[in-house]
């Protein structure tokens, strides 16, 4: 069935049917939290197990989990506590499928089902990121995290990221009494956090929440920090017993150094630590610095050596600095015991920084996206035939201005081995980039740089409109029925002002290009109950997507059409704004033993094309099977468990450098980089490990002493790609690209904690098996770049609550 007639069949069902069900008459239920059924002889708030939990992280109806015909994953504050979630690649240790890489040591969203998933927050998408890379997230405002594999339906439409996507559930405020925390944290290689969280009612009608937390870190790393402060504010009216409004915003800044990692990756330097250096003496070196080129340097090869595994590619005074502003408002009114009316607004306002001497470079100014969403949830009964609907209007409007520069970024051309200050490419190796205005100098760079044509610069703006209806049906105790279709209409605005300096007296409109453009979004999922605690599933979800550029902006791609190499047009195309993306799923879900076990499995197959660097989209193809359990038998212990298994292939993205070091060298010189391109033939998807396995254990005595620990264990996996390529220097001449292969690795994680009343005390040991674990980069230098993770360290926390 065509999504129309699907819209038409549910608009049908949804407003004749004139019998009601009774909603609960008392205090509106909150949308987007994660509210928990107790289980007998266990507080709601330790509570882990999912199957009795109402969920509307996936279709915006309340479903109970094992309803909903999606393969999610719920995180409690209990566990993020015990698995000291501080990052989001630390998701790989709580749910399925998701392996994210290092992304520079900056990653801001985690990656699910081998791409980079969007962040929500209480259901309204963050947004502003481009591959993943950015600001961290700042965990000190998230109470729960909501987990949902594969693309958002039709309540939350399609962002570029369409393997998945993480909702946070913020802190809410207290109505019972004051109440609060205060705590700090110290480590091994300067680690150094704290936070004060306080709330309580002002009133029977209004209560508040307030939050603060601040680090100032090293790191094991050579020239690293991380210097953060957070504030976060919550307010909840109970306007009326029929209307709830609830507000929060967060202010949040950040001073961190990223982590490109170890350059010149080869098997003996994962396998033996032995690195690759330049051959010659010093003076040498400098020379062969002084003179480098933004592709096609020789570099003369010595003898491997030792490295330490603090070294990393980054110079001094190298940064990252970041601000980012957030409020959120979602009204809540019960027009009839059948008829909830929920508004949901937010706002996200960022700006940032980013340079490396090697030359990476990034500016995001000011930029902003506004968010509102009315939604008109209903429930309705029609001859035993049960209808929860979710349909509404989601205005969204963005403005975001970024520049960055990758074109020159000679990665493995520097010696890890000599004076970090030589970490720095000169001035006269910039090619075909143009200046950010009002921008300072960095470095030792005469200017700050950008690459006006990349397909990731220049200033957009969007405006989108999207009408959704999503409904669940239930037709007997035993089948139901899940479908719901969106359309969103893109209004999209590109002006690129930096023309003037690459086509000096050149017409500025073919610079520039507006455009309108209307995606698609549907699904539909059978469901079948073979008793109340048991269910199967199967979905189909179809949508559109568009490109994505530097901040999350849409750029206009580039044409060269005279031939020349030398782009002279930007335009829209239908590629770059109607990206499809399918999703076939399948899976089954037990909830057992009284709540206490509850158990998912999902198969799975989705093919969608992936952003890359410059605008540009590569087709991917993943399958996999999926399988998660929580088994808490009484208060005092609880285990979690997940296993993945991941096929990927896609049609490889340019890379910097053919392979490793060692064996595209000729007599001793390896010149890099090559800037290699590939024929349009699916390959496996390098930096994925095809099997995942993690497992969480806490055991918690009366008196409140208890220890808790997490493994997590990853196959091996290609941390670049093999197969035939073309080497765009020194000659068009057909290559073969080699691979380095990073090892089957786990991780353990160890805490020991003591909790009372008034008073909690942990000892964290992370990687407390010392292990020489390794994480990929980014694609594009997959050949350039892998990060030496951190080893075995301890960190204490002490925490007084009031």
């Amino acid at each position: 069935m065509r999504p129309f007639g699907i819209f038409t069949l549910l608009t049908f069902l949804s407003f004749p049917l004139t019998h009601t069900v009774a909603l609960d008459s008392a205090e509106p239920e909150p949308i987007h939290t994660l509210d928990t059924v107790i289980i007998e002889g266990i507080r709601s708030e330790e509570t882990v197990v999912p199957s009795g939990q109402r969920f509307q992280s996936a279709y915006g109806a309340s479903l109970e989990i094992v309803d909903t015909p999606r393969n999610v994953t719920v995180i409690s504050r209990e566990q993020l506590n015990d698995v000291h979630v501080l990052d989001v690649r630390d998701f790989s240790k709580l749910t399925a499928s998701s392996y994210t890489p290092s992304n520079f040591g900056a990653p801001a969203t985690p990656s699910i089902r081998t791409l980079s998933a969007d962040v929500l927050v209480n259901g309204m998408r963050r947004g502003l990121t481009s591959n993943g890379n950015g600001l961290p997230i700042n965990f000190n405002s998230v109470e729960g995290v909501a987990i949902v594999k594969g693309p958002p339906t039709a309540s939350y439409g399609v962002s570029q990221y369409v393997g998945g996507y993480v909702d946070l559930q913020t802190k809410r405020p207290i109505f019972t009494q004051f109440q609060g925390s205060l705590s700090a944290t110290v480590g091994m290689f300067e680690q150094r956090r704290w936070m004060l969280d306080a709330g309580g009612p002002l009133s029977e009608q209004v209560a508040y929440r307030i939050s603060y937390s601040g680090e100032a870190s090293g790191s094991y790393y050579e020239f690293g920090k991380k210097n953060t402060q957070a504030l976060y504010g919550a307010v909840t009216w109970l306007k009326s017993d029929d209307w709830v409004i609830e507000f929060n915003a967060e202010f949040f800044q950040a001073d961190y150094t990223e982590n490109f990692g170890w350059n010149r990756p080869t098997q003996d330097l994962i396998d033996h630590g032995l690195y690759l250096p330049n051959a010659g003496s010093d003076t040498d070196y400098l020379a062969f610095i002084s003179s480098l080129q933004g592709s096609g340097n020789a570099v003369p090869l010595g003898e491997p050596v030792k490295l330490s595994r603090r070294k990393r590619l980054l110079a001094p005074g190298d940064d990252s600095f970041g601000t980012h502003v957030s409020a959120q408002v979602i009204s809540r009114y019960r027009a009839s015991t059948d008829l909830m009316i929920v508004n949901n607004t937010a706002f996200n306002w960022i700006s940032r920084d980013t340079f490396s001497s090697y030359h990476y470079s990034e500016v995001i100014r000011s930029s902003w996206a506004l968010d509102n969403r009315t939604e008109l949830q209903l429930q309705r009964l029609l001859g035993g035939v049960e209808l929860l609907s979710n349909s509404g209007l989601h205005l969204r409007a963005q403005y975001v201005e970024a520049y960055n520069a990758y074109w020159v970024e000679p990665a493995s051309a520097f010696d890890l081995t000599r004076d970090p200050e030589t970490r720095r490419i000169p001035d006269s190796a910039i090619f075909w980039a143009e200046r950010v205005p009002g921008e300072p100098a960095r470095g030792t760079l005469n200017h700050r740089y950008t690459n006006a044509t990349n397909g990731e610069s220049g200033i957009s703006k969007v405006f989108q409109s999207g009408l959704f209806s999503q409904h669940f049906v239930r037709f007997s105790d035993a089948f139901s029925l899940a479908a719901g279709v969106r359309l969103d209409l893109l209004a999209i605005d590109y002006h690129n002002p930096l023309y003037d300096q690459f086509d000096p007296g050149g017409d500025p409109s073919q610079w520039d290009d507006k455009t309108l453009h209307g995606l698609p979004n549907w699904n539909i999922s059978p469901i079948y109950k073979f008793s109340e605690n048991i269910s199967a599933y199967a979905t189909y979800n179809y949508s559109q997507s568009t490109g994505v550029g530097n901040g999350g902006g849409l750029v206009a791609p580039t044409y060269d059409r005279d031939g020349d190499g030398v782009p002279d047009r930007q335009t829209f195309t239908s590629t770059y704004l109607h990206r499809e993306s399918e999703l076939y799923e399948a899976g089954m879900k037990f909830n057992l033993y009284d709540n206490r076990l509850f158990i998912t499995t999902a198969l799975y197959s989705q093919h969608y094309l992936r952003p890359s660097i410059g605008g540009g989209a590569l087709k991917t193809e993943v399958e996999g099977f999926e399988l998660e359990t929580t088994l808490q038998p009484n208060r005092h212990v609880y285990l979690t468990a997940s296993y993945s298994y991941t096929q990927a292939k896609e049609i490889p993205e340019f890379v910097a450098s053919a392979g490793p070091m060692d064996k595209i060298a000729k007599n001793g010189v390896a010149i890099t980089p090559a800037n290699v391109i590939f024929p349009q033939i699916l390959v496996h998807k390098q930096g994925t490990p095809e099997h995942l396995f993690n497992l969480l254990a806490r055991y918690k005595w009366d008196n409140g002493i208890g220890f808790s620990a997490n493994l997590l264990i990853t196959s091996e996996y290609n941390l670049s790609y093999n197969g035939d390529a073309f080497a765009l220097v020194p000659s068009y001449a057909p290559i073969h690209m080699q691979s380095v292969i990073v090892p089957w690795q786990h991780t353990l994680d160890i805490q020991l904690f003591y909790r009372s009343e008034r008073f909690e005390a942990s000892i964290v040991v992370l990687n407390a098996t010392d292990q020489k674990n390794f994480s990929p980069a980014h694609p594009v230098y997959s050949a350039d770049s892998v990060v030496a993770e951190l080893p075995l360290r301890v960190e204490g926390t002490v925490t007084w609550k009031f």
